[in-house]
């Protein structure tokens, strides 16, 4: 079992961008993760390169989702 394909939306809503990833296996199973752009604060890769962070922890969510956990936590 494999990802087949993944697809990343960014999405509007008011004043949030959001990132929105979906990632199908080749059984059929399809699964989203999101996570908001948030611009001008905090540190590292956050203030520097938000979208790339958003993104990334809509991959993870989308992950986690499908019962692959990065950590013992679960979702986050």
């Amino acid at each position: 079992m494999g990802i087949a394909s993944t697809v990343t939306r960014f999405v509007t809503v008011g004043d949030y961008h959001i990132v929105v990833v979906t990632v199908q296996f080749t059984d059929g199973r399809v699964f989203e993760g999101s996570s908001e752009v948030t611009r001008g604060s905090g540190g590292g890769a956050q203030a520097s390169s938000p979208v790339e962070t958003a993104e990334t922890s809509a991959y993870g969510r989308a992950l986690a989702m499908a019962g692959y956990y990065g950590s013992g936590d679960g979702l986050a």
